[in-house]
């Protein structure tokens, strides 16, 4: 349904928000859901909990909620939700792909750690808090490189606007403490792009190159 915060998910699951925190701890040592936190930091407030489990994620919103008529075989509904949903579904699992397997492969860089980010920044002007999300950051605190991805199972993908997006955002992100001294890889994953700008430490990934990284 969308809930990722603790007192979300308490709220949703109707258990007070003191308990849930066991029910969690065995999900995740099961390997059904995940705890995360932005990747750059080492303690943060802002802990995020998903499902992981492929087969559980799946069903929870495609079987789940239509479990009522899926048992007396009318399928209608969930068939339209899975025509409708399914390519947004594809896009949270390509994301994960490119996390847990691909990044792993690459022989530019080695990373120590991986994962997500998000943060925000106050506009100067409105004063308005801007939230920001980057799909993936990886990063070697040996050697101060840190790679930047984002991740879009679309075709034709507008390589130049995305990498701009990509690059404003990653301003924001602070490793290390001195931004001078890193350098910056930025590495846009597709199934095809458009209007590719070449520049060094810029890679583009389309579903044939991510399939020979795999192989690899």
């Amino acid at each position: 349904m969308g809930q990722t915060k603790v007192v979300e998910i308490a709220n949703a699951a109707k258990i007070k928000t003191h308990d849930i925190d066991k029910y969690l701890k065995v999900l995740i040592r099961l390997g059904i859901v995940r705890r995360e936190t932005p990747v750059t930091t080492i303690k943060s407030k802002k802990t995020i909990y998903s499902i992981d489990d492929n087969f559980f994620s799946f069903s929870f919103v495609f079987s789940e909620p239509f479990r009522s008529e899926l048992e007396i075989r009318e399928s209608k509904t969930a068939e339209e939700k899975l025509k409708k949903d399914f390519n947004a579904y594809l896009g949270k699992k390509f994301e994960k792909l490119i996390l847990e397997e691909a990044l792993q492969k690459l022989n530019f860089v080695q990373l120590q750690k991986i994962g997500k980010w998000w943060g925000y920044y106050r506009d100067s002007t409105t004063n308005k808090r801007i939230e920001l999300e980057i799909d993936i950051i990886g990063f070697n605190e040996n050697t101060k490189e840190i790679v930047f991805a984002e991740c879009k199972w679309s075709d034709n993908v507008n390589a130049i606007d995305l990498l701009q997006k990509l690059k404003e955002k990653a301003k924001y992100v602070e490793w290390p403490n001195t931004k001078k001294k890193r350098r910056e890889y930025y590495i846009l994953f597709a199934k095809s792009f458009k209007k590719k700008s070449m520049y060094e430490y810029v890679y583009y990934f389309e579903l044939k190159d991510i399939e020979k990284l795999l192989k690899q």
